[in-house]
């Protein structure tokens, strides 16, 4: 059944992408596609982005293709109002990956609230990071789904905080040993 996506009246459909089709559990996503695993959740009453990257291993191109439909859904929202939570978990860290979540975070980021991470160890800390301060976008990284999702509905401030633009605090310039990591005055 095909369906569009709920969408208020300042969404902005950048890229006219259309209709969407119903999953048969009631999860509604953007794509042609059939195995699109991104979709909105409830929780508490919110709606809940999850976007579902994990599992493509270093299938490059059937991530993008979910990022891609994720995207189109996220851009269909009013800026400012999305929650949403990004697994990772058993996803390359290559760099065609790195440069993909780039264009999709600068993409997302005016529709974006707040973006939490889970299924993020070893190099896609670092790459995570990398992205993050790149893009200027804040988002946070778990190790469980509830604690990332309680952080976004605002029942905790959990996790570790990564990019955004809030400038370092005198306690992270002090822990920083590089030569341009001076505590001011």
């Amino acid at each position: 059944m095909l369906q569009s996506w709920i969408t208020h009246p300042d969404a902005v459909d950048p890229l006219n992408w259309g209709r969407s089709p119903t999953r048969a559990d009631g999860h509604t996503f953007s794509s042609k596609e059939p195995s699109v695993q991104s979709a909105w959740i409830e929780r508490d009453g919110h709606r809940v982005m999850y976007l579902d990257y994990s599992g493509f291993r270093s299938d490059t191109n059937a991530l993008r293709a979910e990022v891609e439909s994720a995207d189109r859904e996220v851009c269909r929202q009013p800026r400012g109002s999305v929650l949403a939570i990004a697994n990772l978990s058993d996803t390359t860290a290559s760099s065609a990956a790195v440069e993909l979540f780039k264009q999709s975070v600068s993409r997302t980021k005016p529709y974006v609230d707040k973006l939490a991470l889970i299924g993020i160890t070893g190099l896609k800390r670092f790459l995570a990071e990398m992205v993050a301060r790149v893009t200027g976008r804040e988002m946070r990284l778990f190790d469980a789904e509830a604690d990332a999702i309680a952080w976004l509905l605002g029942k905790s401030d959990a996790g570790v905080r990564i990019g955004g633009s809030r400038a370092p605090t005198r306690a992270a310039i002090a822990h920083d040993h590089s030569p341009g990591g001076v505590l001011p005055g």
